[in-house]
C-alpha cells in the first residue's frame, strides 16, 4: 500500500520583535504547563479549531525527535465490525466515555524545524500542529507560529538521482478537433455538434518492463524532460501533467515526481496483511526513518 510522507518547516518568532524561539524552549514549556497526563501514554491537549475538536497528543520524545498523534472523533454510528468468513456485521462495542477517533501521525525535529506525517485519507490536517505550540505563552504572549509547505529546489534534479525510470506520463491540453478527428477519428460534422467544452486533454503514457528501466543512462530522463517542456512552449498545447515514476536501485519504493509540482513528498509502502493493521509503533519508525535517509536533501531545500 503506497503511502504520502509530506514535510513542513515549523518556525516560532516572537509578537514583539519577531526573534526566533527555539523550539526545544517552546515544546518544554508546553510539555510542562498546558497539557494533560496519559495513562502510560505521554500528554494530550484539547483543542477547538474551525468548530471542530480536536485531540493533540504527545506520544514520546526521543533525543531531538518528538511523536505527535492528532486525533479528531469520528461518529460510531458510520462504523462496523464484519467477520471476514460469514460476511456477518455487528457493532463497535463503544463505553459511555468512550469514541471512535481517527488520527493523524507526526514527527517534530525540535533542532531542524522539520515536521513530516503520513497521508490518510480523512485523518485530520497536520497544520493542528501549529495550535499546539501556539499554547506558548511565557512572555504573556501567544506567538507567531508558520509551518510551511517545504518545496524541492529542482524536482528534476531528484528524479536524476534516481536509478530505475519505471514511468512517464504526459497530459496536454488541446483543441477539441484535435482530438475527435486526428486520434479518434471522428467527422469534423460529429465534433461540431458538441457544445459546453470545459478542456479537452490527451495523455501518453511510457511504462518499463517489471523491474526494469526506460533508460540505462540516468541524464537521459533530463534531456527528455526538458525537451517535452520546451516542445509544449513552441507549441500551443500547454503540458498540464508530467508524472514520473521513479527509484533507487536498493529497494525504495516508486516516488511519484510531478514536473509542475514542487513539493517535497516520498511516497513508502506500508506492507501487511489484511489480519493485522500496521502498528503505531512501525508508522513512527517509518517516520523516523525516512527523515533520516532524505534529511540532507530536505534540508537544502530550507532557505535559513
Amino acid at each position: 500500500m503506497g503511502r504520502t510522507i509530506s514535510f513542513y518547516y515549523l518556525e516560532l518568532t516572537r509578537q514583539s520583535d519577531s526573534k526566533a524561539i527555539p523550539l526545544t524552549e517552546a515544546y518544554d514549556y508546553i510539555y510542562s504547563n498546558k497539557l494533560k497526563d496519559v495513562d502510560g501514554e505521554g500528554k494530550a491537549i484539547t483543542i477547538k479549531n474551525n468548530d471542530n475538536e480536536y485531540t493533540v497528543q504527545i506520544l514520546k520524545k526521543e533525543r531531538d525527535f518528538v511523536f505527535i498523534k492528532i486525533g479528531r472523533r469520528h461518529p460510531a454510528n458510520t462504523l462496523e465490525v464484519r467477520d471476514k468468513r460469514s460476511l456477518k456485521t455487528g457493532e463497535l462495542q463503544i463505553k459511555p466515555n468512550q469514541e471512535v477517533e481517527v488520527f493523524t501521525l507526526c514527527l517534530v525535529n525540535l533542532l531542524t524545524g522539520i515536521v513530516c506525517h503520513i497521508s490518510m485519507s480523512g485523518a485530520p490536517r497536520v497544520r493542528l500542529i501549529r495550535e499546539l505550540f501556539l499554547q506558548y505563552d511565557k512572555d504573556g504572549k501567544n506567538p507567531c507560529v508558520d509551518l510551511a509547505t517545504i518545496y524541492t529546489k529542482d524536482v528534476i534534479e531528484r528524479i536524476a538521482k534516481k536509478g530505475i525510470v519505471h514511468s512517464i506520463e504526459c497530459t496536454v491540453a488541446v483543441p477539441l478537433d484535435e482530438v475527435l478527428s486526428n486520434d479518434l477519428g471522428v467527422s469534423e460534422k460529429t465534433f461540431d455538434e458538441c457544445e459546453n467544452v470545459k478542456t479537452t486533454t490527451v495523455t501518453y503514457k511510457i511504462v518499463a518492463e517489471n523491474r526494469k528501466t526506460l533508460f540505462n543512462k540516468q541524464g537521459i530522463i533530463t534531456g527528455l524532460i526538458n525537451e517535452v517542456k520546451e516542445k509544449a512552449k513552441k507549441s500551443n498545447h500547454k503540458l498540464v501533467k508530467m508524472l514520473i515514476k521513479a527509484k533507487n536501485n536498493s529497494g525504495e519504493a516508486l516516488q511519484v515526481f510531478d514536473i509542475n509540482e514542487t513539493a517535497f513528498t516520498l511516497t513508502v509502502d506500508i506492507k501487511k496483511n489484511d489480519s493485522k493493521n500496521v502498528s503505531q509503533e512501525e508508522l513512527m519508525e517509518i517516520l523516523k526513518s525516512k527523515y533520516e535517509e532524505n534529511k540532507e536533501d530536505i534540508m537544502s531545500c530550507i532557505k535559513l
